[in-house]
């Protein structure tokens, strides 16, 4: 199990694994798997910032999903 990241690193590593995605699908086209590999890591961290955000508002009383 990882540390749990503060929702501002996780939206900042997310921009970044957003912007290697895009270069890779520039390079390689859809079809490689490195693209698929750089979209399953984007996958998880915008998991984990929904997940980390989603527990703050619970404890706010205010849960928006």
């Amino acid at each position: 199990m990882h540390a749990v990241r503060e929702p501002i690193i996780l939206r900042d590593q997310i921009e970044i694994s957003r912007q290697e995605l895009l270069r890779l699908v520039e390079n390689y086209g859809m079809q490689d798997y490195k693209v698929l590999q750089q979209s399953w890591i984007l996958d998880e961290l915008i998991n984990e910032y929904y997940q980390c955000t989603s527990v703050i508002n619970m404890n706010k009383g205010t849960y928006d999903p």
